[in-house]
């Protein structure tokens, strides 16, 4: 609740979050109130994963917090581009666990725990962020009375816990199975009950059956799988019943201290993040220039579609190219561009048309070492370019000693228009 702005104190000379109380709704008594309970909640709190608040005010009717402000991106943009790698899965999660923890110890829950209230600082520290449906858990009657009902979720439906769907009290495991929710879409780069809402969300949350872990992600392993779903149990009681259990539960039973009878378990593997730039046009044909545009769109959006590997969004790509003046810059440039993107592994090539036939010639870069790796060299007619780029996509991912069955080829196939004339009008259009 409320509209965030970046100001600047003047008198102290620093960026702030400006997160003021909308003119509509300071009218509203409950609306203030629960305000007002974000600053005392937030001021309560002393940590380093939590933003820190300034100041509290009224000016000219209007109400605000001054807090601190974070430079980052939230996590719900991070896992929109796919899974998370074993590190920062393991890491972001001690992370949040550590600052709930420290909130529930001062008796107070957050309620809305959701990849958008989590920002990532580009150092990797992890910040908390939106006490506004906060709840004391002891207090006086005043501050009690301003909290919502028992049963009653005010937060996000899809990180709800199913005993306040029930109608019983939150407590602190509730905010567990948020994390839980968190934890499943940092693992999978999905909802657990995505594509549901109403009714059918809310039955598919009070009876457990969200979507297969596996499924969701094949990379992950039994111990991961295991752990999330004891995160998201029905029963508060079979879940961690603390954030610091579930911080010390998480790296311990995924790196193979957790299973049963003390055997080893596998670690999760890593996800491997990619970046796909345009693929050059080495014919003679400047007629086909607008292909190099379409064969990074497409294994873009299919890989995306896979949730195999984690993919850099286009956007960011595009940007990153243009400052570092590729494609017609050095090789030491592209791997500046990879650093800067964060990834592991760059994807490109070129491609040749003759007459009715069809050349791609992909190369994997790895960012780390600079070493380029050519997968073989992919042939056929004009008009099965389709098809061509389908196999561009499993030749990739065997890179990465990764096999794609039929159900999963599923997911990117049929392309998103098999008019050859069509494809060609819209990369033409994106380039």
């Amino acid at each position: 609740m409320g509209v965030v702005y970046l100001a600047q104190d003047s008198r102290l000379e620093r960026q702030v979050a400006l997160k003021v109380l909308p003119t509509e709704f300071a009218r509203d008594e409950e609306r203030v109130a629960r305000f007002e309970r974000e600053a005392r909640a937030v001021a309560a709190l002393n940590h380093p994963g939590i933003a820190v608040l300034y100041e509290i005010g009224e000016a000219d009717g209007t109400h605000y917090l001054a807090m601190e402000f974070v430079e980052g991106r939230p996590l719900q943009e991070h896992v929109a581009q796919g899974p998370l790698s074993r590190e920062s899965l393991i890491d972001y999660t001690i992370q949040i666990a550590d600052a709930l923890e420290h909130a529930h110890c001062r008796g107070i829950l957050h309620r809305d725990i959701k990849a958008a209230n989590i920002l990532v600082r580009p150092d990797g520290r992890v910040k908390l962020l939106d006490f506004g449906l906060a709840k004391l858990l002891a207090g006086d009657d005043k501050t009690r009375s301003l909290v919502t009902a028992p049963g009653t979720w005010m937060g996000t439906l899809q990180y709800c816990a199913p005993e306040t769907l029930r109608g019983q009290e939150a407590d602190r495991r509730s905010d567990l199975y948020s994390m839980g929710v968190v934890l499943y879409q940092m693992a999978c780069g999905r909802l657990p009950f995505e594509g549901l809402d109403g009714h059918a969300l809310v039955s598919a949350i009070l009876s457990g059956q969200s979507r297969p872990i596996r499924r969701a992600n094949p990379l992950i392993d039994e111990a991961l799988e295991r752990f999330i779903a004891r995160a998201l149990s029905v029963d508060p009681e079979k879940r961690p019943q603390s954030a610091a259990e579930f911080s010390k539960a998480l790296p311990q039973d995924v790196a193979g201290g957790g299973g049963a009878g003390g055997v080893s378990v596998p670690a999760v593997h890593t996800v491997p993040v990619l970046a796909i730039l345009d693929f050059q046009n080495i014919s003679d044909d400047r007629g086909v220039d607008w292909l190099g545009t379409g064969l990074a769109e497409t294994l873009t959006a299919d890989l995306k579609r896979l949730k195999l590997v984690k993919v850099i969004s286009r956007e960011r790509v595009l940007e990153a190219a243009r400052r570092c003046g590729l494609p017609d810059s050095g090789h030491s440039q592209l791997i500046e561009m990879g650093k800067e993107l964060g990834t592991h592994w760059l994807v490109l090539g070129s491609y040749q048309r003759a007459g009715q036939r069809l050349r791609i010639l992909p190369r994997v870069v790895e960012v780390a070492t600079g070493e380029a790796t050519a997968t073989a060299k992919i042939d056929g007619s004009w008009e099965e370019v389709f098809t061509l780029q389908d196999r561009v996509v499993a030749d990739i991912l065997a890179e990465f000693e990764m096999k794609i069955d039929s159900s999963a080829m599923e997911r990117i196939i049929p392309p998103e228009t098999l008019q050859l004339e069509a494809y060609e009008q819209y990369a033409q259009g994106r380039q």
